[in-house]
């Protein structure tokens, strides 16, 4: 494990810019073409941002590429992962004859 403070999700971003902006989640779900409990869940970080969420963010808010939401997402669920599963990954030892390339 590398850090032990959590990566921010991508709900915590979406959060800082409609409080900046002052749009609505009710909004914001229109202008994305999702649920209002869609925007809600990934605000409220219990829904990751998928692909299509991330085409759909970033034609809403331009500046940011589905690239970014998606690697905001993909160091989340790599720092979940390594944090449920820590006890189990220091297990694993490589191949014997296998190297990196």
């Amino acid at each position: 494990m590398k850090s032990k403070v959590r990566p921010s999700h991508p709900g915590e971003l979406i959060q800082e810019i409609l409080n900046n902006t002052g749009v609505t989640q009710v909004a914001l779900a229109k202008a994305l073409g999702v649920s209002r409990q869609t925007v809600s869940e990934v605000v409220r970080q219990r829904r990751p941002v998928s692909p299509d969420l991330s085409i759909r963010l970033s034609r809403v808010f331009p500046i940011q590429t589905p690239d970014l939401w998606l690697r905001m997402q993909l160091a989340v669920d790599i720092w979940d992962a390594e944090h449920a599963h820590s006890d189990e990954y220091l297990k694993i030892r490589p191949l014997k004859g296998c190297v990196a390339v």
